[in-house]
């Protein structure tokens, strides 16, 4: 089976339960899973298997699903096995560890000097394509009516649409077949962010795009190896990712003040996470030791240099495709 910590359960396909465990009671689940872009995962039941490490022997539950992925271990057995948290083990303790900060110090300086348009607040306009939202041959157009907005909410999502549409985000309109009611999300800051519930609309009518992201493990892996690691954080990350003509009906908002196409990718979409991952990740091709999990980069290296000189060049590439980020979430040359 394959360990798979962003799982929370232990998992079979259907056919290995036909195989190996069709004589096991097929319970009913107690769970509805769902997917990383938020699709139903259809669950046939639950079983229960002896699951033995070493000489310690324990009941889980391993749960029937029915597709044709691969057999994964989730967070829940991992920790009753005492496998997870995973700890990175990193004997380093030399010169260089110890010097890192004051040399990566002098790498930001250069970062703020030399891209400052990455740097600068407001939106990004990603320049090296487009993402085109494909349908099912069986796609309706969907329209929906507002959803009520609390008195004490309307102007902050009022004054949010109006940001939104003087940034060039969205475009107000008149007609559409497409209509997608809006949610006000509460940030930590007191902002409004408004998501899209394209659930009850398009998302079940889109052609999903399924760009591999990095498992945990994976990424834990090339951190074990490196230095140090940094972390660039979008700002605004889908907002910066343009979409096609045909798209921005498809994913038309309505709001209480009226209809806006949406000229940027948008919070809700079940193809966002992997369109975006998929730009990203081909942006940054090259650069050793740099994975991308969705609006986050992680940047690591075996030297100081080396760490710093990926650093450059990741900032280098997201400056001649137009994005920017969020310096203040960003972490820079934290020890592992």
């Amino acid at each position: 089976m394959e360990v798979d910590s962003g799982a929370n359960v232990a998992a079979v396909p259907l056919y290995v339960y036909n195989e190996y465990f069709r004589d096991s009671l097929l319970l009913p689940p107690t769970l509805n899973l769902r997917s990383y872009d938020d699709k139903n995962i259809a669950v046939k039941g639950v079983i229960i298997v002896s699951v033995h490490k070493g000489s310690k022997i324990d009941n889980q539950k391993l749960y029937v699903i029915d597709n044709n992925g691969h057999p994964i271990v989730g967070r829940e057995w991992l920790y009753k096995l005492k496998m997870w948290p995973i700890r990175l083990q990193n004997p380093k303790q030399n010169s260089e560890v110890n010097n890192i900060r004051n040399y990566s110090s002098e790498t930001i300086e250069k970062l703020k000097k030399d891209f400052k348009y990455v740097l600068t607040p407001g939106f990004g306009l990603f320049t090296k394509g487009s993402v085109e939202i494909q349908l099912k041959s069986d796609a309706k157009p969907k329209f929906m009516q507002p959803y009520k907005v609390p008195i004490s909410l309307k102007p902050k999502v009022e004054a949010e649409l109006h940001r939104l549409k003087d940034n060039n985000i969205i475009q107000p309109i008149n007609y559409s077949e497409w209509g997608t009611p809006i949610i006000p999300l509460l940030k930590k800051d007191g902002s409004t962010r408004i998501v899209g519930n394209y659930k009850v609309t398009v998302n079940p009518f889109i052609i999903i795009d399924h760009f591999p992201m990095p498992r945990i493990e994976e990424i834990f892996s090339i951190l074990a190896g490196g230095i140090a690691y940094s972390v660039i954080d979008f700002s605004e990350a889908f907002l910066q990712m343009p979409v096609d003509e045909k798209s921005q009906e498809i994913m038309t908002i309505v709001t209480h003040i009226g209809l806006y196409k949406r000229l940027r990718l948008w919070y809700g979409i079940a193809t966002g996470p992997g369109s975006f991952q998929r730009a990203i990740s081909t942006l940054l091709i090259g650069i050793p030791n740099v994975p991308v999990l969705i609006d986050d980069i992680i940047v690591t290296a075996k030297t100081t240099i080396d760490h710093c000189n990926n650093l450059y060049e990741a900032f280098k590439r997201l400056n001649e495709a137009g994005l920017k980020i969020n310096f203040n979430k960003c972490k820079f040359s934290k020890q592992i």
